[in-house]
């Protein structure tokens, strides 16, 4: 990247010191450069997409440049920091030479406009990356974390499967066929937009991006194990095989010898990195479950609890006050209860499972409503069709968990009366929990209504969760 000389604010070593593009106009030179965000934010059109204690991103409109500009900020915290930035250089310098590779080997990417760097008074080395943005892109990982909280129905159909498939294929390919593979590759990382009857794929937050001559094969396992574990929600079992399908074609067009090396054909090729990213994805799921155990940003603690952070704080009030005149209206549980009401939320009218768990006299880290709470959404996490558990609170009679159902649910049952389906009653129980056991789940099929349908069909899972339990190899 060509060097471009900015004023500094101060000369000496505390100085932020720039290198960017030639071609960047002076007005977006001054704003790219502006030493203090604080005001920077305070603009019209300037928005803060993440905030963290090491990394921060602004999106601000271009002055001359046209559309609009990201920025992102690191700031180095500890001796781990320190040492990589000895070794590699700056993360700002680092993902800008990342940047320059993908550009180098026509990887679609944001385009590089610059970085900073500089060591504050107090002997913190911050450092800024500047790109530019992409117009008119949807994320993929908007489109999965959308079914991961309750603003979409249940019941209803995911994206169109050829809206992505086909996109995310060629963009792996791409990105394979030309020597690099992704450290972290997940569908957040993957935007998408429409450009007449195709969709483009564009790959971001290439600081964990690596190049070579040739992509190791085991790389490419990786790969694809991890974005098809963050596209598990949105998408089937059969879905994930044919994006692998699609990927091997457009691989053996970009380079035939290491398509070869994958697999002669598309069949073998196919069964091989599938086999291979389902052997990948086991412990990535184990780790995952233990960080759902100590909590992250999509859950909000409460008082003796936890419930989605998408649902709001008045869902919960309104929860607690369900779960007081239960407590009221009855003593302590000597077995396990549980009630369904059907009330209206901000998402709209909701079926919800309220389940009540008795102490146990056992000494345990977590709750039997907590319990049920992480393995409901350890299910969720691997595609499992299960009513989505939205909160669980602790009090001294007994522990409560709520759990969202399918849209106008209806038991195996009682939906036989109404409508024959293909298998028994008994036979779809069987199936569903045959699904879940595969995961290394228990499940206890002594619980009344478990398996539910949606009212229009299209759902259909295991909805109680107090009688789900995890095996001995989760």
């Amino acid at each position: 990247m060509t060097d471009r000389p900015v004023r500094w604010i101060r000369r000496s070593r505390l100085d932020w010191r720039w290198t960017l593009r030639a071609d960047l106009p002076d007005s977006d030179v001054s704003a790219v450069t502006e030493p203090d965000w604080s005001q920077t934010i305070a603009k019209p059109g300037v928005c803060v997409v993440k905030t963290t204690p090491r990394r921060a991103v602004i999106r601000m409109p271009a002055v001359d440049l046209g559309g609009a500009i990201y920025c992102k900020q690191f700031t180095a915290a500890g001796a781990a920091d320190w040492f990589r930035s000895l070794l590699r250089g700056s993360p700002a310098r680092w993902e800008a030479s990342r940047i320059s590779l993908a550009e180098a080997r026509r990887l679609p990417t944001a385009q590089l406009l610059g970085y900073g760097e500089r060591i504050s008074w107090s002997g913190v080395f911050e450092s800024r990356l500047v790109t530019r943005s992409i117009d008119d892109v949807v994320p993929l990982g908007s489109w999965c974390s959308a079914t991961e909280l309750p603003e979409v129905n249940l019941a209803d159909s995911p994206p169109d499967r050829e809206c992505w498939l086909g996109a995310a294929a060629d963009l792996l390919a791409v990105l394979h066929g030309r020597g690099m593979w992704h450290g972290d590759l997940h569908a957040g990382n993957i935007l998408l937009r429409r450009e007449g009857d195709a969709w483009q794929g564009w790959l971001i937050d290439l600081a964990a991006l690596r190049g070579s001559r040739r992509t190791p094969v085991r790389h490419i396992a990786e790969n694809l194990a991890r974005f098809l574990l963050s596209i598990e929600r949105l998408s089937s079992v059969e879905d994930r095989y044919e994006l692998i399908r699609r990927y091997w074609r457009a691989l053996r067009e970009i380079d035939p010898s290491l398509a070869h090396q994958v697999g002669p054909d598309a069949d073998r090729a196919s069964a091989n990195l599938f086999e291979r990213s389902a052997r990948i994805v086991e412990p990535i799921h184990r780790k995952a479950d233990r960080v759902w155990l100590r909590g992250n940003s999509k859950v909000q603690i409460a008082e003796r609890g936890r419930y989605l952070a998408g649902l709001g704080e008045p869902w919960w009030r309104e929860f607690v006050a369900q779960v007081d005149a239960w407590s009221m209206s009855a003593g302590a549980p000597a077995a396990i209860e549980s009630r369904r009401v059907v009330q209206w939320t901000r998402f709209g009218e909701r079926t919800l499972r309220l389940i009540r768990f008795p102490k146990s006299g056992a000494a345990r880290s977590a709750s039997n409503a907590q319990t049920a709470w992480e393995v409901g959404h350890a299910l969720h996490r691997r595609a499992c069709p299960v009513a989505v558990p939205w909160g669980y609170l602790e009090r001294a009679d007994a522990d409560y968990l709520a759990a969202c159902e399918p849209l106008g649910s209806l038991p195996v049952t009682e939906r036989h009366r109404f409508s024959p389906l293909d298998h028994t009653p008994m036979e779809t129980i069987r199936r569903v929990a045959q699904l879940i056991e595969k995961h290394g789940f228990v499940v206890d099929q002594t619980a009344n209504d478990a398996v539910r349908y949606s009212a229009d069909g299209e759902w259909c899972g295991w909805c109680a969760l107090e009688a789900i339990r995890r095996g001995h190899s989760p």
